[in-house]
């Protein structure tokens, strides 16, 4: 039977759990696997790093610092891809046993700290992403209508209004008026 891969992000607890308010410093750099949301992914080619704190309290061991990656995917845009880093603020507690998701796990001589790292981190990944210089208008593959607003000829002089192809769902929307067109109108 082969024995299951331990985490990298496993943190030993022995030296920890003899009194309560026992601190550590702790870094771990690391690799998580396979965490997408939305098209955005974690850059695997680079390691994840956790600069976190680890202090014994009363009802279990907590943990605060920064979790620090890269993430990768395509414009939303002209498609290329793009990258970013992820900077996620953590402050969570570990208990031995946790009560709904108010907590993670801790087992009696050690934490694994990589269900908060993926946690964290998927909160962190963006939902759209763009081209360093924002897509529109520097990248060549966008279309120009994105590029290139039509100003309406009809428009005061010292107003600009943007005409564009409007979304064919209003188009019944452009036949109304607000302009008095009878008697009855120009009276109220």
């Amino acid at each position: 039977m082969a024995s299951a891969q331990r985490s990298e992000f496993v943190v030993p607890l022995h030296d920890l759990r003899r009194r309560s308010h026992q601190r550590r410093d702790v870094t771990i750099d690391g690799t998580i696997d396979s965490l997408i949301v939305a098209g955005i992914e974690l850059d695997g080619r680079h390691k994840v790093t956790v600069r976190v704190v680890i202090e014994s309290v009363a009802d279990g061991v907590s943990v605060a610092g920064m979790i620090d990656g890269r993430w990768q995917g395509p414009c939303n845009l002209c498609l290329d891809q793009v990258g970013g880093t992820l900077d996620a603020e953590v402050a969570e507690l570990f208990k031995q046993n946790p009560v709904d998701d108010d907590s993670y796990k801790l087992d009696r001589d050690h934490i694994d700290l990589e269900p908060m790292v993926r946690e964290a981190l998927a909160l962190e990944l963006p939902l759209l992403a763009r081209c360093p210089f924002g897509g529109v208008g520097v990248c060549e593959r966008v279309p120009t209508q994105l590029t290139e607003p039509e100003l309406d000829d009809s428009a005061a002089p010292d107003e600009t209004t943007i005409r564009g192809g409007g979304d064919p769902r209003w188009a019944a929307l452009d036949a109304i008026s607000f302009e008095p067109t009878g008697p009855q109108d120009a009276e109220n």
